[in-house]
């Protein structure tokens, strides 16, 4: 049997494994994970219109082309012909 000392650290060491896998990502750390992906997402095949929309969030684009861009992308997202230059645009201006 453990002793209480041992059992008290045991649990609380299982609660910090526990919290670290389901804590969820800052901000910060979600749009690095989006920008990783940006080579995919930003192409007609790799589209995810929320995770697209995140991207653009957490850019450093200004308001008023992430508010442009946005609106292209809600006209543009079932349509590939169309969709192809706006993601081009936010590649442009994502430096990519």
């Amino acid at each position: 049997m453990f002793s209480p000392l041992i059992h008290s650290t045991l649990a609380e060491f299982q609660l910090a494994a526990i919290d670290q896998v389901h804590s969820p990502k800052t901000p910060s750390q979600a749009s690095d994970d989006l920008m990783a992906m940006a080579d995919e997402l930003l192409t007609v095949d790799g589209f995810d219109p929320d995770k697209v929309a995140a991207l653009l969030e957490g850019s450093d684009i200004s308001e008023g082309e992430k508010t442009t861009l946005a609106t292209a992308l809600g006209f543009a997202k079932d349509k590939p012909t169309l969709l192809e230059p706006v993601l081009e645009n936010i590649r442009n201006l994502l430096g990519m």
